[in-house]
């Protein structure tokens, strides 16, 4: 007897939640032609090259790795509560030759 009362409240409690569910609306990508540029972020060098990484450094900063065409990694990092770059860049130039 009480095996078929915990069976019956079961099922009772399945049809329940089933029914309390309900579908979320479908939302697709959501689209924006519109660039916001942070006016207090000063501008990369174009010299830098091209940003081949983002690492975390922190909850609050991202490290930024660009290469130039001679090869030479720039990293800079982003402080996310100020919004900006902070001053120092490290340098990892690229030997030249073969050796």
């Amino acid at each position: 007897m009480l095996r078929q009362t915990g069976k019956s409240i079961a099922v009772l409690l399945l049809i329940l939640v089933s029914l309390s569910c309900a579908r979320l609306p479908e939302t697709g990508p959501i689209e924006s032609d519109e660039v916001v540029v942070v006016p207090s972020v000063k501008p990369v060098p174009a010299a830098w090259g091209n940003l081949i990484s983002v690492t975390d450094k922190s909850t609050f900063q991202f490290q930024l790795w660009f290469q130039d065409d001679q090869g030479t990694v720039r990293m800079v990092r982003y402080d996310i509560r100020n919004r900006s770059l902070l001053p120092e860049v490290d340098l990892i130039p690229r030997q030249s030759g073969g050796g």
